[in-house]
């Protein structure tokens, strides 16, 4: 069975065939509700992590959690949210079609080392851009005041989002390189 690679239909199929698995829809369920609530607290950490930290009951530091996991939902209507919910997304299936590739067709394809760098450097990209801002502008600072001088820091925010697209366009390229390899991989794994 051949896919027609870049079509809609082709990767409609391919993410059916990845999700047919039941280790493949857990793993990529817990892996973006996972990276989900990481980012989202490294995002809004600061206010939550002295609540958690303060001498309230046990029960409200779960209901403080709880809040952090709501707000992966609600704080969709801003760019930060919408963007780690698409983060966790893409990871969540890269995650999952690297565990089918090695658990359902090892003898067919291969990850490659582009691949997998490609993705794992994506994600750290992605959460020093989205997820723990303060973290990348104090990455990103020193480096750019080297270059620029005294306007690094109006400059900062137009570079972390040029670093934001480059790592979008790194984790979908990875991702769909995984799933070209599934694709690949046809109906062998049967």
């Amino acid at each position: 069975m051949s896919y027609q690679c870049g079509t809609l239909l082709s990767v409609v199929k391919t993410l059916a065939r990845l999700y047919s698995k039941p280790t493949s829809w857990l793993l990529g369920f817990v892996v973006f509700f996972a990276l989900a609530f990481l980012l989202t607290f490294a995002n809004i950490g600061t206010f939550y992590a002295s609540l958690l930290g303060s001498n309230i009951d046990v029960a409200d530091k779960f209901g403080v959690l709880g809040n952090i996991f709501l707000s992966i939902f609600t704080s969709t209507a801003s760019f930060e949210g919408a963007c780690v919910v698409v983060i966790s997304l893409i990871q969540s299936v890269a995650v999952s079609a690297i565990v089918y590739i090695k658990l359902y067709q090892p003898k067919v394809c291969k990850i490659g080392r582009k691949t997998g760098a490609a993705t794992i450097f994506g994600s750290v990209l992605m959460f020093f851009t989205v997820g723990c801002t303060a973290c990348g502008t104090s990455v990103l600072l020193p480096v750019l005041t080297l270059i620029l001088g005294t306007v690094s820091a109006s400059v900062a925010g137009a570079v972390s989002s040029a670093i934001l697209v480059v790592a979008f366009a790194l984790s979908l390229l990875a991702t769909a390189k995984l799933l070209k390899d599934i694709q690949k991989g046809g109906d062998s794994d049967e």
